[in-house]
This record gives structure tokens, C-alpha cells and sequence, in this order.
């Protein structure tokens, strides 16, 4: 896409008579994605890509584990086998200790040269010192970055001039429906609050969330 964009821009037609076309994009269907964090956000990623799009779904979560759509949980033991198994891997895990560069030197080395990394989860979840190294090497195939580790992004980073990357300044979540779902959240969590009923998206701080 990176590609096809810059075309754009040069007004560059990249296809010729005979239909040639140098960039091909790649098929979901029956590809394997690996979910880091099924809570609500990487479930619902789950459903889109199982029915969706027909994926296989692998999925590591730190506690709840009983999804439909995911078809295999591993262990973070097991991560570097899942990470070479995946076609695309989605960071949806939340920034604590225990997740902070999760993803490094080693697991870059674990993942496919034509896999692709989606995150929009928090920037701190990868080094990214080593996903510009996996990027300029052709460790991976392609990026997509909503976060950084630091924000905003500096003009000076090397993210900005990585190969097959899509970077967008966190705003992932700001769609035309955001404000009235967040409305509709904090509404219902004040009736539960009133009715004493147990409310929804607790953040356990003592885990450094």
C-alpha cells in the first residue's frame, strides 16, 4: 500500500498493456493471524479476521480464554513458534512491565519475511531499534505503527523512512462513532455504579496498568 500510495503521488500508472501488475496485494483468506491480547479490542479483531476474512486465528491472552473465533491460545513460552507460524501479527496488549518490549531482536527473527506487524496498542510494546532493523533487512514484510514509544513522532526518527511502513499519529480510534460508543460506556457504567452492579473496563493498577 506504501507503494501504491507513492505512485499515486508521482501520478505513476504501474501497470502495463498486457496487465502486468508488479505489486500484488496479499490474500487473507486462509491466512494465520496472531493475536498478542484477546481482551475486548483483540476479540473483536478476532471475529473480523475468522469471519471476515477466513483467517486462522491464534491468540495469547492473560486470562480470559474462551473466544469462538480464536482457533489456538499459546503460552508466551510459546511465542516465538506462533510468531512463525503467523502471516500478520496484531499487538493489542496493554503497556506494563511484564509486556514492555515484548517484541525484540529475537521475535523479529521468529517472524516470516512476508509477515506484517500491526500495532496499535502502546508504543513501549516493541524495540524499536529492532524494528528498524527488521524492516531495512527485509526481516519482515511490512508495518503498520498508530504508536511510538515516544510521542509525537520525531521528524529525525528512522520510522519515518522504513520500507512497506504506514505510520499514523495515534488516532486509530477516532472514528465518526467514537464519541457516541465512549457516551454510551461511561453511561452505562454509571447506572451499574448506582444500581451496585460490577463495572466495566476496571484497570488493574496493580498489575501497572
Amino acid at each position: 500500500m506504501p507503494a501504491m500510495v507513492k505512485d499515486q503521488e508521482e501520478h505513476r500508472w504501474v501497470r502495463d498493456d498486457r496487465g502486468n501488475v508488479p505489486r500484488v496485494s496479499t490474500q487473507m483468506l486462509g491466512k494465520t493471524i496472531a493475536i498478542l491480547g484477546v481482551g475486548q479490542i483483540g476479540e473483536n479483531l478476532a471475529r473480523m479476521c475468522k469471519i471476515g476474512f477466513g483467517m486462522n486465528v491464534l491468540g495469547m491472552s492473560r486470562t480470559t480464554r474462551d473466544s469462538k473465533h480464536v482457533d489456538r491460545y499459546f503460552e508466551r513460552s510459546e511465542l516465538h513458534e506462533a510468531l512463525g507460524e503467523a502471516d500478520v501479527v496484531a499487538l493489542c496488549l496493554a503497556l506494563t512491565p511484564s509486556t514492555r518490549g515484548i517484541l525484540g531482536k529475537a521475535e523479529f527473527e521468529a517472524m516470516k519475511p512476508t509477515s506484517f506487524l500491526i500495532k496499535t496498542a502502546r508504543g513501549g510494546l516493541i524495540d524499536e531499534d529492532a524494528s528498524v532493523n527488521a524492516m531495512n533487512t527485509g526481516m519482515i514484510g511490512g508495518t503498520a505503527l498508530d504508536t511510538v514509544d515516544a510521542e509525537p513522532l520525531s521528524e529525525n526518527s528512522p520510522l519515518w523512512d522504513l520500507p512497506n511502513t504506514i505510520i499514523t499519529p495515534h488516532v486509530a480510534a477516532f472514528t465518526d462513532g467514537v464519541a457516541n460508543e465512549m457516551a454510551i460506556f461511561w453511561i452505562e457504567n454509571i447506572r451499574r455504579f448506582a444500581d451496585g452492579e460490577p463495572l466495566l473496563g476496571i484497570v488493574h493498577r496493580h498489575e501497572g496498568y
